[in-house]
């Protein structure tokens, strides 16, 4: 295989001069080094390697011109660690961050407050006929059109900064607006439509490549997404019910609490403490939410006779982990990444079949929604039901055989701290998705629960979820990104 290096080593010479000069022996050593070990890991893994390689190179060779153009000397040192994994991405700076910085990583969960909490505020004030869509539409191109437009240039251009993640949601109104022009019909997003099932497995995709690159990005990308999640207690509901001072107060207080938690999270860097805040500020600010739907307006289920606290707390209890799995999913889906990178050629492919078997479940998920959407027709569910279930037995297959692929990756290449990290993420990741089948927010009614069964196992799969993460935060620098 002496002429992959030799390919390899001419294709260095692509790169900007003085970025050879620094780092193209070492590049063109480490590379030797991944070759080698993915050809003990068999064809297959010496094609997954090529193949990362080749989809690789465009972006880094551009990403190392613009800079080199911009800044006039090569970025900082590519990680040994992302080197032997395949990949050539560089670390995010080690700066601290500016002023300007921690309040960019604030401001989209500003302005997002604003946007929700200035309509039922200005009925308040002004009276029930001041809100028009005219209105609606200026307040979405002032508040979020306009800055996504100047802002996310600059997210592009300081790509390597953490808090470019909090402006991920940004992509979303600007893809809805493209999405309405191109569109002949009326489009939204009810939970129980098939678009906004089909973005949980994009948004999924996106947020766990966010946490990949860098945990405080991941974490900032999803954290407005989980605020999301809560809005249909409050779009499902008759506005003529609900009421709008209530309204408009949980909504501001609730993303300028959000926000504080980004700054902080910007800020410190400390990613267990933001966690948990974050947890805290979506608690509280989710089961007001679950009030207002459950007594003031239409999320109610059927079954129940009236409004009461125990339905508050069940579908608070079942949004919040929804909520959660936002944050959490993700970053405990890097901490098994970081685990297969350290256990060589078979944990690195065991790691990828675990997470294809959860994204396999994922799809499954979606299929449910759809499922429960034509139930009454049952000509289609006679349709559906197969494929569903072929998808649940292959994510569980897959799931269980990358596991087993992995942790035999470990015991072969003796990283036997990890042993209580695999235990518990065998356990924690399956139930991201199974949290999403029992959690989405529709108003089909969930499994009958008391408060009693469902509290305790949500706790504590949030408070183990957090923990776990945290651990692998802390160790950073022992971790690949």
């Amino acid at each position: 295989m002496n002429w992959l290096v030799t390919i390899y080593a001419i294709l260095l010479r692509l790169y900007p001069r003085r970025f050879r000069e620094a780092y193209g022996e070492e590049m063109q050593a480490v590379y030797a080094d991944s070759l080698h070990e993915a050809r003990r890991g068999g064809t297959l893994a010496l094609g997954a390697f090529a193949l990362r390689e080749i989809f690789d190179l465009p972006a880094s060779l551009a990403r190392e011109h613009v800079y080199a153009i911009r800044v006039g000397k090569p970025q900082l040192k590519p990680t040994l660690q992302g080197a032997a994994a395949g990949g050539s991405d560089l670390p995010l700076p080690s700066t601290p961050p500016r002023a300007w910085e921690v309040f960019m990583a604030a401001l989209p969960h500003l302005l997002f407050g604003l946007l929700m909490g200035a309509a039922p505020l200005m009925q308040v004030l002004l009276g029930p006929d001041a809100v028009t869509n005219r209105t609606t539409n200026i307040l979405s191109a002032v508040l979020v059109i306009a800055p996504a437009l100047v802002g996310i240039p600059l997210t592009i251009w300081k790509r390597q900064r953490a808090w470019v993640g909090s402006w991920y949601v940004m992509y979303v109104p600007l893809a809805l607006l493209l999405a309405s022009l191109l569109s002949t019909d009326q489009f939204n997003l009810d939970p129980q439509q098939f678009p906004a099932a089909m973005m949980v497995l994009g948004l999924a995709f996106a947020l766990y490549y966010a946490a990949r690159a860098n945990a405080i990005r991941g974490f900032l990308a999803a954290l407005p997404f989980a605020m999301i999640v809560w809005m249909p207690f409050l779009e499902n509901t008759p506005k003529t019910i609900i009421d709008p001072f209530l309204e408009g107060v949980l909504l501001l207080s609730s993303w300028i609490m959000l926000a504080l938690v980004a700054a902080l999270a910007a800020q410190s860097r400390r990613l267990g403490l933001s966690l948990a805040l974050a947890l805290c500020v979506l608690a509280l600010s989710g089961f007001g939410h679950s009030y207002l739907g459950n007594y003031q307006g239409g999320m109610l289920p059927f079954s129940e006779p009236g409004p009461s606290i125990r339905v508050v707390v069940l579908y608070g209890i079942r949004t919040l982990l929804v909520s959660a799995a936002m944050l959490l999913g993700p970053q405990l889906a890097r901490s098994l990444r970081a685990i297969g990178q350290r256990a060589g050629g078979l944990g690195r492919a065991g790691y990828r079949m675990a997470l294809l078997g959860i994204v396999l479940l994922i799809s499954a998920f979606l299929l449910n929604i759809i499922d429960l959407m034509f139930r009454a027709d049952w000509n289609f569910q006679f349709m559906l039901q197969p494929p569903l279930d072929i998808l649940l037995f292959a994510g569980v297959v897959v799931y269980h055989i990358g596991y087993a692929l992995l942790v035999a990756g470990v015991w072969r290449a003796r990283e036997n701290r990890f042993w209580l990290e695999l235990a518990l993420l065998y356990g924690l990741i399956p139930a991201v998705p199974a949290i999403l089948f029992l959690g989405w927010p529709t108003r089909i009614h969930g499994p009958s629960l008391t408060v009693w069964q469902s509290v305790p196992p949500a706790l504590l799969w949030m408070i183990v979820s957090t923990w776990l993460v945290a651990r692998f935060g802390r160790r950073g620098s022992a971790h690949p990104a």
